[in-house]
């Protein structure tokens, strides 16, 4: 009876201490996209990756990447967000800050967002009748741009403004409606920002030769170098939409993982570093989209937005 105590006190006394000594998960919090979208399923697979190591990420449904940056902005308990590089710029937010109300910090979201990782890119659509040509037929056109708080609509008002191009009317609505919009001739061109090739366009064009996507070209803008570094060339062509008659340069721009200079500095370097150690274990059992998500350290290292928490971390190995 005796031996019997001795050995259930060890057991107890062994499950306490290894209570006492296995620390608290960390926790994060990470504004994504609409439940539906691609931002929300990568972010869902950076929970299940990250809970492997201890780590309880929190994936919050949002409006868009507006949305993303603010509430990374205004709340500490939210340390991270997926936007587009492009939505990092004074121009494409000063219209859409007023929105949430933070205008006149305005400067202060931008100069304080910092890059965790590189993720994705989306390639920038221009769709628009078949008879305009390029992107200087829109001015004096009725223009969608999409919601206020989407990537979309900060990477319109960019490229509008870069190309100086003065429409007559700019409606904040997505893709689905601008092209019912566009079919009845109640609207002259949508933007629209979106993974190659995407399906929605194709279902919603696959019968049709009327319509087509506009060539964007940076080398015909006078300021192309203050904007070149956030974008890449990119060709859609007749292979990614049937409905496209032939291949034209566009641009696309990368979806990041970003965080603030007041930002949890230890948690999301460690989080930085394990994303970037199990890149495999992403592609393999995530999304599909990981599949095209590389790490190049050496540009990672020289890129002047990246968060002096994720450069050490990235340095130390």
């Amino acid at each position: 009876m005796k031996r019997l105590f001795v050995m259930l006190l060890c057991l107890f006394s062994s499950q306490v201490v290894a209570e006492a000594i296995t620390p608290d998960p960390l926790e994060l919090s990470l504004m994504s996209g609409h439940e539906t979208s691609l931002e929300y399923k990568m972010g869902t697979d950076l929970r299940r990756l990250l809970k492997l190591h201890h780590i309880d990420l929190q994936v919050i449904p949002s409006s868009g990447a507006v949305e993303n940056m603010v509430k990374v902005y205004e709340f500490p308990s939210i340390q991270l967000g997926i936007v587009p590089m492009d939505t990092l710029t004074y121009q494409s937010l000063y219209p859409l800050a007023q929105e949430f109300g933070v205008s006149a910090e305005l400067q202060n979201i931008v100069s304080t967002m910092q890059l965790v990782l590189p993720l994705y890119a989306q390639t920038l659509h221009l769709i628009a009748p078949i008879n305009l040509k390029q992107i200087n037929d829109l001015n004096g056109k009725r223009i969608a741009i999409g919601r206020r708080s989407s990537g979309t609509h900060g990477s319109a008002l960019s490229l509008l403004q870069l190309f100086r191009i003065k429409p007559d009317k700019l409606l904040p609505i997505d893709a689905p409606q601008a092209l019912e919009l566009m079919q009845a001739g109640r609207l002259d061109a949508a933007f629209h920002v979106a993974p190659l090739p995407d399906k929605q366009l194709n279902l919603v064009l696959q019968d049709t030769d009327k319509f087509h996507c506009l060539p964007i070209d940076l080398t015909q803008v006078p300021d192309q170098q203050l904007f070149a570094p956030l974008y890449q060339t990119a060709k859609i062509s007749p292979q990614h939409y049937p409905w496209q008659p032939d291949t034209v340069s566009s641009l696309s721009v990368r979806t990041s993982l970003i965080t603030t200079d007041t930002g949890d500095c230890a948690a999301v370097a460690k989080l930085a570093r394990l994303v970037y150690d199990n890149l495999d274990w992403l592609q393999q059992h995530g999304h599909e989209k990981w599949r095209e998500v590389t790490f190049d350290k050496a540009q990672l290292l020289a890129h002047r937005s990246l968060s002096p928490c994720v450069k050490t971390a990235l340095q130390a190995h």
